[in-house]
């Protein structure tokens, strides 16, 4: 069985959820089972997976590349495969899925809506649903994904459930490693993810705080943090390499996820942190993130943009240990029984059989 996986970007040229995703299913080794991805890129490269095809990028307009050869590239590679699988959102895929001949199956990957532009969605609203109505399943990462979304909705009976997975072997730590007031967050530096919040509440917490990564909020934050006069405890210190992100996963002992908007759908990052130990302050946001770092049993939830309450949970923490131990190892054991890349490829496998038995 031949399987195409039609997205933008690869990891780990382009870091994200996305990326990291279809980098696990490249990476399964199941006899029988061949799996290929088609992504844009902006310039040539010299990349050593053979099973990642090329289309070239002219840029982008609205985080949309700017790939008038991806469709054509794309329905060459179709002729010589079984299934089809689009990961949205990634309009282009949608459209493509379109061209799919009948006896072939098609499968949406459904990551998470686009939120954050609302032109967009309006013109692609029909595309959507015409290729969701195509569609012979939609994957989805957690069962809320479907119960907040007005597409999904309307498809619920071919929605197949695949948590995402977490490598916890390559972040398994030792506890005696972890600095007691170390606090680290992850992702790239734009307004949803809520670092502004997260930087404001800093002010009356003695510990001190990394964020990992980089974005177009970079100046801002950093503008922020001297404002707030807060630069000796708290650091911006950008995109790291897998290794040296790793690193400081493993000596932080709490992990705050942030964000502030529904764009944030599942939290990748937050998995990772509870695979290394932390303990985690989350967010409830109307999607699956504080439902994987669930209140008083892996985490702290508190409300979206409210740094009193992110000051409050953070202190908690550092003074009582014995909590923040608790849910730490909460954490890592639901990341090894739950979130496992052992589960996620065995799952996987499972959930393309099906859609490939069904006639």
């Amino acid at each position: 069985m031949k399987i195409l996986h039609l997205y933008k970007s690869f990891y780990p040229e382009t870091k994200g959820g996305v990326p990291y995703i279809i980098q696990n299913i490249l990476d399964i080794d199941v006899q029988g089972v061949t799996n290929e991805a088609l992504v844009t890129f902006e310039k040539i490269k010299n990349h050593q997976n053979k099973n990642i095809h090329h289309a070239r990028s002219f840029g982008s307009i609205l985080s949309m590349p700017i790939s008038p050869s991806y469709l054509i590239r794309a329905l060459k590679l179709m002729k010589n495969i079984d299934l089809l699988i689009a990961h949205t959102p990634f309009p282009y895929a949608n459209l493509i899925l379109l061209f799919v001949k009948k006896e072939k199956k098609k499968v949406i990957f459904w990551h998470a809506d686009i939120i954050k532009n609302t032109l967009i969605k309006y013109i692609i609203d029909k595309l959507v649903n015409l290729s969701l109505e195509k569609a012979d399943a939609i994957i989805v990462g957690h069962e809320k994904i479907i119960e907040t979304n007005k597409y999904l909705k309307k498809h619920i009976q071919k929605c197949q459930i695949l948590p995402f997975p977490v490598d916890v072997e390559k972040y398994a730590t030792n506890i005696f490693e972890k600095q007691e007031n170390l606090i680290i967050a992850c992702g790239r530096l734009v307004k949803y993810k809520g670092f502004s919040s997260l930087i404001d509440a800093m002010k009356n917490v003695h510990a001190i705080l990394y964020i990992i990564g980089d974005g177009p909020e970079k100046n801002k934050l950093e503008n922020q943090i001297f404002e707030l006069n807060i630069q000796h405890k708290v650091k911006i210190i950008g995109n790291l390499s897998d290794e040296e992100k790793i690193n400081y996963f493993k000596k932080a002992s709490i992990f705050v996820f942030s964000s502030i908007t529904e764009q944030e759908a599942y939290g990748i990052v937050q998995m990772e942190a509870m695979a290394s130990g932390c303990a985690i302050i989350n967010t409830n946001i109307n999607t699956a993130v504080p439902l994987i770092a669930r209140d008083q049993q892996e985490a702290i939830t508190v409300e979206p943009n409210n740094p009193p309450q992110l000051e409050n949970a953070m202190n908690t923490l550092l003074q009582d240990k014995e909590l923040q131990q608790r849910l730490a190892l909460s954490g890592y054991k639901r990341a090894n029984n739950e979130f496992s890349r052992f589960n996620f490829e065995k799952n996987f496998i499972k959930i393309i059989d099906n859609i490939m038995e069904k006639k």
